[in-house]
């Protein structure tokens, strides 16, 4: 999830916002995004138990990647990458969740 905030998404609600914007989702500013999903009247998801759990658990691992080798960097994003490959995770938020790791 990203670290200002974190938005859940199904790609059915992201490819319209990317239509919109001509940029992905996940590029977009908190506001930007607020007023993509305003203008295409996009409600927000409510964040179940679950979501607040990964949330927390990418958040920790963020903590140890910076003070930690590189070794750790690597394994977060090829467990985010198996996460996304398995279905747990959607499009949107293994690319966020990566470009967060990457500090981008």
């Amino acid at each position: 999830m990203i670290a200002f905030g974190a938005y859940k998404m199904s790609k059915r609600n992201a490819d319209p916002i990317e239509e919109h914007t001509g940029n992905s989702a996940d590029e977009l500013s908190v506001q930007e995004l607020e007023q993509a999903m305003a203008d295409l009247n996009i409600e927000k998801q409510p964040l179940v138990d679950s979501d607040n759990e990964y949330i927390d658990h990418v958040k920790s691992k963020e903590d140890e990647a910076e003070s930690s080798s590189g070794a750790s960097y690597l394994d977060e994003l090829e467990r985010l990458s198996q996460l996304h490959d398995e279905g747990v995770i959607t499009e949107y938020e293994f690319r966020a969740n990566k470009k967060q790791l990457l500090g981008i």
